[in-house]
């Protein structure tokens, strides 16, 4: 395969109109596709929550009430919101409206 590569190389070497093309050959050789590929890959996994057991997700939640409590303090329901907030990686100012 690199045979074929310093062939490929060696003509467009050899053409004046090729340069852009030798210049492109040059930049992606030595390059490892299938790690750029798998790499690009694992970034768009999505990502899962595991919850061991079922909680009622209330009708509304306090998103102050969640800033402010310590997780302990919650109950089932709003750790299961707060845990889904977690998930969207969304922080209690963007919940709230308070962005910044």
């Amino acid at each position: 395969m690199k045979d074929d590569f310093d062939a490929t190389l060696d003509a467009l070497s050899a053409d004046d109109e090729a340069a852009g093309a030798l210049a492109l050959a040059k930049d992606l050789e030595g390059r490892d596709f299938v790690q750029e590929i798998l790499e690009d890959l694992v970034g768009r996994l999505p990502r899962f929550q595991y919850f061991d057991e079922y909680n009622i997700l209330p009708g509304s939640v306090s998103v102050q009430r969640l800033q402010s409590l310590a997780e302990d303090n919650l109950d089932a329901g709003e750790r299961t919101a707060l845990a889904l907030l977690r998930l969207a990686s969304v922080d209690g100012a963007d919940a709230s409206g308070r962005g910044g």
